[in-house]
C-alpha cells in the first residue's frame, strides 16, 4: 500500500495535479531538503566552529606580536635616547658607566625580543593561513552538503521506485504461483515448478524487505542533515530532468577547476612560505637543506594533484557524456513500453488476451520507468559532479 501511495503522489507531481505549496511538513521538496540541511548539518557546524576558533587564535596571535612589536620599538627608542644621553658633554665617570650598562641590558633585551618577534610573526602567518583554510574548508563543505542531500535525495526516489516495481513483480510471480498450485491438484503440473516459483515469490520479499530497510535508513539519514527527526515521516517531491546537459570543453573546465582548487592554494602558499622561510636562515647547521627537501616535497605533491585533477576532470566529462546516453536510451525504452502496455490494455478488455500477459506488460512498463527515473537522476547528479568541479570540488563526487 505504501508504494502505491508513493507512485500515485509521484505521478500528480510529474502530471501538476499537486501544487508545491505543501500542506504538511513532513512533504518536501529538494530545494527545501539543500536549505534545512544548511541550517541544521552537525557538520556544518563544526566546519563554523572551527572557523570561530581559528579567528580567535588569529587575533590572539595578532595581539601577541602587537604587544612584542611595540615592546620591541619602545626598547630601541630607549637605546637611542640613551645614546643621546651618552653623547651629551659633562658626564661623569659614574653617569657613563650607568649609561652603557643599561645600554648594555637592552641590548640584550632587544636581542631576546627580536627572536620572540620573529617567531610570534611565524605564528602570526600560521594562524593566519589557519583561519583562510578554515573559511575556505567551510564554504566548500556546504557545496559539499549540498550534493550529498541530492545524492540521498535521488537514491531514495530510486529505491521506493524499485520497490514498487519489485512488489508487482511479486504479485505477478504470486498469481503465477496460484495458477501452478491449483494445476497441480489437477495434475497438470509437477512439484518442482511449485517450489521453484514459490522460492522465487520468498526471494522477492527479501528483496523488498531489504530495500525497504535501506529506504528506512537513508530516510533517516536525510532527516537528520535536516535536523527532522529520524523516524519523521518523509514524502520527498518529484523533479524534472532535462535530456540535454551542456558539457564543457576540457581545458575550459580544467582551467576553472584549476583556479579554484583548494589543494592547489594551499601547496602553493606552503611552497612560498618555505622559500620565504628560506631566503631568511643561515648557513649554518641543516636548516637550509631542511627547508630545501620540504620545498622539493612540496612541489611534487603539487604535480600530483595537477595529474589527479586532470584524470578526475576527464572522467567527470566522460561520466556525463555517458550518463546522457544512458537517459535518452532509457526514455526511448519507457516511450516503447508504455505504448505496449496501453495497447495490451485494450487487448485485455477486447479479451484478446491474459490478465497475467496484462501484468507482465506493467511490469515491463514499471521497469521501464524506473530506469528512465534512475537514468534522469543518476544524469542530473552527473551535471551537478561538473557545477562543482568548476568550483573547485572534486572530492567524494
Amino acid at each position: 500500500m505504501r508504494q502505491i501511495l508513493t507512485l500515485m503522489l509521484t505521478i500528480l507531481f510529474m502530471a501538476g495535479g499537486l501544487s508545491v505549496c505543501h500542506a504538511a511538513d513532513d512533504v518536501i521538496t529538494l530545494e527545501q531538503a539543500k536549505e534545512l540541511a544548511g541550517k541544521n548539518s552537525r557538520n556544518l557546524k563544526m566546519y563554523a566552529i572551527e572557523r570561530e576558533k581559528a579567528k580567535y587564535q588569529l587575533y590572539q596571535a595578532e595581539e601577541q606580536y602587537d604587544d612584542a612589536y611595540y615592546q620591541y620599538y619602545y626598547l630601541v627608542n630607549r637605546l637611542e635616547r640613551l645614546q643621546e644621553e651618552l653623547n651629551q658633554e659633562g658626564l661623569s665617570q659614574e653617569e657613563i658607566n650607568e649609561i652603557q650598562a643599561e645600554m648594555e641590558s637592552i641590548w640584550d633585551e632587544i636581542g631576546k625580543q627580536s627572536a620572540s618577534l620573529e617567531s610570534l610573526l611565524d605564528k602570526k602567518r600560521d594562524a593566519e593561513s589557519q583561519y583562510n583554510d578554515a573559511v575556505i574548508d567551510e564554504e566548500n563543505f556546504r557545496k559539499q552538503l549540498d550534493y550529498a542531500v541530492e545524492k540521498l535525495y535521488t537514491t531514495i526516489f530510486k529505491e521506493e521506485h524499485s520497490s514498487i516495481v519489485l512488489d508487482k513483480e511479486r504479485e505477478l510471480k504470486q498469481n503465477l504461483l496460484n495458477l501452478e498450485q491449483a494445476k497441480l491438484g489437477l495434475g497438470r503440473s509437477t512439484r518442482l515448478k511449485v517450489v521453484e516459483l514459490s522460492t522465487e515469490v520468498l526471494n522477492l520479499s527479501k528483496k523488498i524487505d531489504q530495500l525497504d530497510g535501506s529506504i528506512k535508513a537513508h530516510k533517516g539519514e536525510l532527516n537528520d542533515l535536516m535536523g527532522r527527526d529520524y523516524d519523521a515521516v518523509l514524502t520527498l517531491v518529484p523533479f524534472e530532468v532535462a535530456e540535454t546537459v551542456e558539457v564543457p570543453d576540457y581545458q575550459v573546465l580544467l582551467s576553472r577547476a584549476t583556479q579554484e582548487y583548494n589543494r592547489f592554494y594551499k601547496l602553493k602558499r606552503d611552497i612560498e612560505q618555505r622559500e620565504d622561510d628560506l631566503d631568511e636562515v643561515g648557513d649554518d647547521g641543516y636548516e637550509d637543506e631542511l627547508l630545501e627537501l620540504e620545498i622539493e616535497e612540496l612541489r611534487l605533491r603539487l604535480k600530483d594533484e595537477e595529474y589527479k585533477l586532470s584524470d578526475t576532470i576527464n572522467n567527470l566529462l566522460l561520466n556525463v557524456e555517458a550518463k546522457q546516453k544512458d537517459y535518452r536510451l532509457a526514455l526511448l525504452n519507457y516511450e516503447n513500453a508504455k505504448r505496449n502496455y496501453e495497447w495490451d490494455k485494450q487487448r485485455f478488455e477486447m479479451g484478446k488476451t491474459s490478465k497475467l500477459d496484462l501484468m507482465e506488460s506493467e511490469l515491463n512498463y514499471l521497469r521501464s520507468e524506473n530506469e528512465k527515473l534512475s537514468a534522469a537522476y543518476d544524469l542530473y547528479l552527473a551535471k551537478r559532479s561538473l557545477e562543482l568541479a568548476q568550483a573547485g570540488i572534486v572530492d567524494n563526487l
